[in-house]
């Protein structure tokens, strides 16, 4: 703009009053107003000042200058054209009037371009424009609503914004924001903006277009998006195409309805278009990851493979997650299993296929294209035809055969056996097997022969790069370890390029490479490639990755090698060591001469013992294990093995083999490594450790299913384990217990089932309902997804449980049966059930009560039948019971109804063979001085006292009753140690009274207390059982511990051990449920509920004394052994842990010395070798009573790849350990062994019936124990009892898996998108509301939020923060304010405006009957805002309403009265308490969810202040945190805001 020059002074007061100079006075103001950009002013006083004086020039200049600044080209023309009038020559106004030229030329462009929807060129001419007229709101708003148009919103909110801050009523500016908003679809605040507009101006046709587009477009949306999840595709897909053609500029919204209809188009198998409209979406948003993820699905589903793998990588690269990655794997996997034949498109049949359909198919193919039957035809169709015939051949040889049909699924390379090209196999003869003719039939892969197993809980294999990486990343030694963590990880899947990238050695130097999948002999099998080059390894790896390949009797797919630098060396320097656990210490090992021909090394090499707790040095390393070691080497292997064993304990391996280890002059080189850790030790190691990842063992693919349990199994106190043997076998098995999975496996194997066992496994420890209801639906799933022609069988299976609540976990296999009930019942499934324990006559109840709901064949057992009797009925080897005998309900035993105190009749005689002695105790030896203590021969005696560690009062409670039953004087447990509460008493039950038992915090304080105590039962977890067992071993009193923690680490155990065998201190356990003498004592859950110990007649002691590793077994035991002799005199279970803390041998020997013993039995299992040391005993003379001795797990050596039983020690390492050489070495040496488990209770019952015969046990009469009254909550678990609910609830419910909200499951509402008002709906008003309801549920919560720190609510609450109070407490105090005069109204205003309403009474007739009542109208009157100062919260709410609200007849009668009483007094408008509270009236009244008395109810019982309260509370809370964040000091009012106001005379 040209400078602004002024004629006169505007302060000339004497000028200013001469009317003659007025005109300049005008001029002089408009170039002052002009200088300070209020053109729109100056124009006025230039246009003031022309009609003055017309002949003004200068005002005619600035008149000019104002419009064109204003963007007013004419005008401004005209005006500069007067101005050349009065001066032809005027220099200016030719100038000016070119620049309005030009203006005028820009907006013609402008006008044109938008015409044609070329809006950058309007963007370019406003641009020009702009730069002349800058103060024209109107070019700003073309530009912006094109740069809208164009997509750039930022700038196009930027400029808009510009304009609202300058001029808050421009209704151009608000109909851009609202345009932006729009194509940014946020509808809802988009049509708010357009609502504004057309208030500021309702001829504004493009908002008024915009505003009814918006509003068609979201509701197009959302019927599509309702028709859509009704499964109402059709309807869904149209709706998306009109909503497509309601305005094409909206690109986010368009490309979501292109992405959906194609969602919904894919439902409707139209592929082809929903690829397009994804495309569609694409070239809209090209960020749009929806659009491109569903395209590749659709893709994959019309097989366009490469285009999939291409949108995949697009969606990778942009969001890097695991299921993204997870995607783009599998379709590059079937774009690669798209390049090789389709054998099943060659067969004509589904990926789904089963065997039946695909010999169908071959049938029906191999006739359609045999040689025979075109042999008229042309050479040309002949050839054709053989072609066809060897492919149908070739296809049927891949998909009949399990193994490499799963291989050909997963993509896998199939071997060179002639799968692939059809040269191995004749197609003849697969013809012949189905069509007759010589030559036989076409036969599967018979079952292997047997190999050893071995899987513990507690040591597990890892992989030799693991194992290397712990080596190289925490061995200390002086001596040079070579080549650290110069390894490379090869599987089909490597980018070569980036691994030599990653390893640029493999470029450079020679390499060895070899499969790391925990194959054994390796170099033997020739599975080692040495001294190759990269091109080389991969030469060598094309005939082996991803082949097949047998090691022994197991098959198993190569898929992970490792490649390492080559080391050249000679035979001389390589040397052989490997390190091993046993109970008495580690075992190291050496030989001289290492490698692939070591030979027989346990007999070659040197061996080295270090005891448990003592250290290796390298003293003894030179002296006892490198004796032929050259002397120049004798050092740095003396470092290299001690610091290996260093590392070896530190890192709780449990096995490390190192074959061969190389010594050169340069160093030490590690080439082969196998090791094992201890898997229990991964709360110590995991700093060190890492995620570890356990391999499977070779030959034996890790499921994902397998994989999911165990994930289960990891975050669960429970056990839960499964391994796949065969997934299409027929004999499935979900059973309870470990010990007990291993027998059914063994009976299954036993009765010839081993070739259709699909599964072992395993669940215990007490799961929940969800767990179990996890575990079993994943069974199904799988035993459910191929048939069998002979239908498949389930064996629901367990022994008696102690502690598990049978009813509760058979509730989650119920659950899992009735989901399952179609496929069930498809596959021909029969079920067979076995079960004891607490409860377990309400869970077999259950159990067939689904059976005949559902129509499956459920067959259900008790205690009365055997344990593996099921498995005889369900392999056909014995008849099915029509009904079954059933054992007395628990109720039967604990409440008599007669007043006498005899207890059921028994079956058989019972007899008492214990010496009635005053004192059954055998005191422990003294033993020599420097020896260890001797142990006692008797653990427990009828005044044995004990300490519980860990407060288990449902173990204590179980002890006392057993106690009572048992007739003792006094309660078992003494005290209770629980370190984590202070001292204080414990109540539990002593028959009929209640009795205090002491909780001590420290051991020390509970040991001083009792010393009459020589027991401890702890229940302390696994990280905490070792250090209180070493404690508690401190004090001489304790003669017998019980640790009953599954999973501490081997190498504690250990140390416990050696410490209990220099203090005579027994340990049974860990792992164990304990044990129990009949009469006398209990520990813990052993013998399980009442009821078991009633039936098994374990309150009184018998002849038999067993010991047992599986707690379960135990149970079992006792069953068997209650209905077969006079019962139990003692029994234990040492544990299933690799290493007990007392053997089967000490318990053994201790029942040969007891005098009340008369017979022996022994139920031992895989892994081990301690029941050859009862051998030895019979043998030699020592154990001279009978011994019924039974191994389980004898099911081992018929599987073909190892299995992980249930226990940490069942474990055969070596042939002599597998449980059928025990049996057969029991057998040689005299014992009784039964031929199977089966038969255990017959081969018991014989040797006590010739025990009976020959007088050593005589029968003595049955004495009744006392009555022990039933719990309360044991009662009403088993339906006994019943009592009225102390609460209700219908709202809320938090004890399934899931937490739900008014039925609806917390997952469901994330789903939904409910936000906080659907939440609010659902436990507020027990419905799902309308979204329109929830969302103005949540503007109320906004506009309620706060309302600033003056009001009364917030004042207080920030006077409670200054003074130093907590959160909740400041809350209080502010949400204590509200009422009817703070915030409380909503209510109140609600009943009054309802009330009146409903009257019929006219606003007026309301309005002055509450005047002549006195009383005030709640909801109207503000203390700031009124009818000209309107409050915007209220405004928002009513806009809102108005548009979405069915009907809104009670506000329209608030606004009548409104109107009335504003006409009074400004301020007495409707606020926003009052509209909240008619508003929600008329949503309850319209929404459809409620009646109207359910409507008037949520009224009355104060529903709608709870809007304000949950409101404010978020502003409260606000202003809490903000006066601590400002660290605002304690709050005192000041004098001068205080008026004092006293008595005259106090004053005075």
């Amino acid at each position: 703009m040209a400078a602004v020059d002024i004629d006169v002074p505007v302060d000339m007061e004497t000028q200013i009053c001469n009317p003659e100079d007025m005109e300049r006075y005008y001029g002089n103001r408009a170039a002052t107003l002009m200088m300070l950009r209020r053109f729109r002013e100056a124009l006025e006083d230039s246009q003031q000042a022309v009609r003055l004086d017309d002949c003004f020039m200068k005002g005619h200049l600035r008149e000019g200058k104002c419009h064109l600044l204003l963007g007013n080209a004419m005008a401004a023309s005209r005006c500069f054209q007067k101005v050349l009038e009065l001066e032809p020559s005027n220099r200016e106004a030719q100038q000016e009037n070119k620049t309005a030229e030009t203006l005028l030329e820009f907006e013609r462009m402008a006008e044109f371009g938008f015409e044609k929807r070329d809006f950058r060129k309007v963007v370019f001419c406003m641009d020009r424009a702009l730069a002349v007229a800058s103060a024209c709101h109107r070019f700003k708003i073309l530009k912006a609503e094109c740069l809208a148009l164009l997509g750039r919103y930022p700038e196009a909110q930027s400029v808009a914004s510009d304009i609202l801050r300058m001029d808050s009523t421009n209704a151009d500016a608000l109909y851009v924001r609202g345009l932006c908003l729009y194509y940014e679809d946020c509808i809802d605040k988009a049509v708010q903006f357009f609502v504004q507009a057309l208030r500021m101006a309702p001829d504004h046709e493009k908002a008024r277009l915009a505003c009814r587009n918006a509003k068609a477009l979201k509701a197009k949306k959302e019927e599509g998006n309702q028709a859509f999840k009704n499964n109402n595709y059709e309807v869904a897909y149209q709706l998306y195409t009109d909503a497509l053609a309601i305005d094409p500029n909206n690109i986010k919204t368009n490309a979501k309805l292109y992405c959906n209809r194609a969602t919904a188009g894919a439902k409707l198998k139209k592929l082809n278009e929903a690829i397009d409209d994804c495309t569609s979406a694409i070239k809209l948003d090209d960020t749009y990851i929806k659009a491109y993820l569903r395209r590749a699905q659709c893709y994959m589903n019309t097989e366009q493979y490469e285009e999939a793998v291409r949108d995949y990588e697009k969606v990778y690269q942009t969001e890097k997650t695991s299921d993204h990655k997870h995607l783009l794997k599998n379709a590059q996997l079937e774009l690669k299993k798209s390049k090789r034949k389709d054998y099943y498109k060659v067969l004509g049949v589904g990926k789904n296929a089963t065997d039946d359909e695909i010999k169908k198919a071959y049938r029906k193919r191999a006739l359609m294209h045999h040689p025979d039957r075109h042999s008229a035809a042309t050479p040309e169709v002949q050839k054709e035809e053989e072609k066809k015939f060897k492919e149908v051949g070739e296809a049927f040889t891949v998909l009949s055969d399990p193994k490499k049909k799963i291989r050909y699924d997963n993509g896998h390379d199939l071997d060179d056996d002639g799968c692939s090209d059809g040269r191995d196999f004749d197609a003849n003869n697969i013809f012949r097997a189905f069509f007759g003719g010589h030559g036989g039939g076409y036969s599967f892969d018979s079952s292997p022969g047997p190999v050893l197993s071995c899987a513990a809980m507690s040591a597990k294999a890892i992989s030799e790069q693991t194992g290397k990486e712990f080596l190289y990343k925490h061995i200390c030694t002086a001596a040079a370890v070579q080549n650290r963590f110069r390894y490379a990880s090869v599987t089909a899947e490597t980018d070569w390029d980036r691994l030599t990238q990653e390893h640029s050695w493999l470029l450079t130097e020679r390499l060895v490479v070899k499969p790391d999948q925990l194959i054994k002999r390796r170099g033997k099998l020739g599975l080692v490639g040495i001294d190759l080059d990269l091109q080389g390894v991969r030469e060598w790896l094309n005939g082996r990755l991803m082949r097949e390949t047998t090691v022994g009797k197991a098959k198993g797919v190569l898929k992970n090698f490792l490649i390492e630098p080559f080391v050249p060396h000679t035979q001389e320097e390589e040397f052989y060591v490997c390190i091993y656990a046993t109970r008495e210490g580690d075992y190291v090992l050496f030989h001289h001469e290492g490698g692939v021909e070591v030979g027989d090394v346990d007999a070659k090499a040197q061996r080295l013992m270090v005891a448990v707790d003592e250290k290796l040095s390298e003293e003894q390393v030179r002296e006892q294990l490198l004796t032929n070691v050259p002397d120049d080497k004798k050092e740095v292997l003396a470092s290299f093995i001690v610091g290996l064993f260093n590392l070896y304990e530190d890192l709780y391996f449990t096995y490390l083999e190192i074959n061969p280890l190389v010594v050169t002059e340069d160093g030490v080189y590690v080439l082969d490594m196998a090791a094992k850790i201890d898997a229990t030790a991964d709360y110590i190691c995991k700093a060190k450790w890492g995620d570890v990842e356990f391999p499977p063992p070779f030959g034996r693919e890790a499921y994902p299913e397998e994989a999911y349990i165990a994930d289960l199994d990891a975050k669960s106190g429970a056990s839960l384990k499964l391994t796949l043997l065969n997934p299409r076998g027929r004999i499935w098995t979900m059973v309870a217990g470990g010990g007990a999975s291993v027998v059914y496996s063994d009976t299954i194997c036993d009765l010839g089932g081993v070739d259709e066992l699909a599964n072992y496994g395993e669940y215990s420890g007490a799961p929940s309902e969800q767990q179990t209801y996890d575990y079993a639906k994943t069974i199904l799933s799988l035993m459910t997804r191929e048939k069998h022609p002979q239908g498949k069988v389930l064996i629901i299976g367990g022994s008696i449980a102690n502690f598990t609540n049978v009813a509760a976990t058979f509730k989650g296999i119920v659950r899992a049966i009735k989901d399952y009930q179609g496929p069930l019942k498809e596959h021909e499934v029969t079920i067979f059930v076995r079960r004891g324990g607490p409860n377990y006559q309400e869970g077999l109840r259950v159990m067939g009560e689904v059976g005949k709901t559902t129509g499956i064949p459920i067959h259900v057992f008790g205690t009365e039948t055997h344990m593996t009797a099921i498995v005889g009925m369900a392999l056909g080897h014995r008849p099915i019971p029509n009904q079954p005998p059933m054992d007395a309900h628990t109720a039967n035993f604990l409440l008599n109804a007669s007043n006498s105190a005899v207890t059921p009749a028994t079956t058989r005689t019972a007899s008492f063979s214990e010496p009635r002695t005053s004192n059954d105790v055998t005191p422990a030896k003294k033993s020599k001085a420097g020896l260890p203590a001797a142990k006692a021969t008797t653990l427990f005696r009828k005044q044995t006292k004990a300490i519980v560690w860990g407060m288990q009062t449902r173990a204590v409670q179980g002890m006392l009753d057993f106690d009572y039953v048992c007739s003792r004087d006094e309660p078992s447990v003494a005290a209770m140690v629980y370190p984590f509460t202070g001292d204080h008493k414990q109540k539990f039950y002593w028959g009929h009274k209640e009795i205090l038992l002491p909780v001590y915090k420290n051991m020390a304080d509970a040991m001083k207390k009792h010393p009459e105590v020589d027991v401890l039962i702890s229940f302390a977890s696994l990280r905490s059982a070792f250090d209180s067992t070493m404690e508690a071993m401190q004090y001489p009193q304790i003669h017998t511990i019980a640790i009953i923690a599954e999973g501490i680490p081997e190498a504690q155990t250990r140390k416990m051990i050696k410490m209990a065998d220099e203090k005579g201190v027994t340990i049974i356990g860990p792992a164990t449920v304990g044990g129990i003498k009949p009469g006398c004592f209990k520990i813990g859950n052993t013998g399980g509920m009442l009821d078991n110990i009633l039936a098994s007649k374990l309150y009184r002691p018998g002849s038999v004394a067993y010991v047992s590793r599986s707690g379960g077994m135990s149970n079992e035991l006792n069953n068997i052994i209650s209905r077969t002799t006079d019962g139990v005199y003692e029994g234990v279970a040492i544990g299933g842990d690799r290493y007990p803390g007392s053997t089967f041998m000490d318990h053994v020997l201790r029942y040969q010395d007891t005098p009340g013993v008369q017979m022996i039995v022994v139920l031992g299992e895989i892994g081990g070798t301690e029941e050859y040391r009862i051998c030895q005993g019979i043998r030699e003379g020592r154990i001279s009573k009978p011994v019924v001795c039974w191994c389980i797990g004898t099911c081992a050596t018929m599987f073909t790849s190892e299995v992980q039983f249930g226990h940490a020690g069942a474990c055969a390492n070596q042939a002599s350990e597998t449980a059928v050489a025990k049996n057969q070495a029991l057998r040689d040496a005299g014992a009784y062994v039964p031929k199977s488990f089966d038969e255990l209770g017959d081969v018991i019952k014989t040797v006590y019936d010739e025990l009976v015969a020959n007088g050593t046990i005589i029968p003595a009469q049955e004495v009744p124990p006392p009555t022990v009254p039933m719990d309360y909550s044991w009662a009403r678990e088993l339906g006994l009892i019943r009592k009225p609910a102390s609460f209700m609830t219908s709202i809320c419910d938090e004890r399934g898996q899931e937490l739900i909200y008014a039925g609806m499951p917390i997952t469901e509402v994330f789903k939904e998108e409910m936000g906080l008002g659907g939440v609010l709906g659902l436990l507020w008003f027990q419905r799902r509301l309308p979204r329109y309801a929830c969302q103005f549920i949540e503007m109320c919560l906004m506009v309620t939020a706060d309302h600033g720190p003056a009001v009364s609510g917030a004042h207080n609450t920030i006077v409670c923060a200054r003074a130093g109070k907590d959160l909740i407490s400041s809350l209080t105090s502010g949400l204590l304010t509200i009422g009817d005069r703070f915030g409380g109204a909503l209510d109140a205003a609600a009943k009054q405006f309802s009330k009146a309403f409903d009257s019929g009474m006219l606003p007026m007739e309301f309005v002055n009957k509450m005047k002549k009542d006195g009383k005030l109208i709640m909801g109207i009157g503000h203390r700031v805002k009124s009818i000209n100062n309107p409050d915007m919260r209220v405004q928002i709410l009513k806009d809102f309403v108005k548009q979405h609200f069915p009907s809104t007849h009670l506000l329209d009668y608030a606004l009548d009265v409104e109107k009335i009483t504003t006409s009074k007094k400004p301020n007495l408008i409707l606020n926003v308490d009052g509209f909240i509270g008619v508003a929600f009236v008329d949503l309850l009244r319209t929404c459809g969810g409620f009646t109207r008395d359910e409507a008037d109810e949520f009224v009355e019982i104060g529903a709608l202040n709870g809007i304000f309260v949950l409101g404010r509370s978020m502003g409260f809370i606000g202003h809490y945190l903000d006066q601590k964040r400002l660290k605002q000091g304690l709050y005192r009012h000041p004098w001068d805001d205080i008026s004092y106001v006293l008595p005259e005379h106090m004053s005075m």
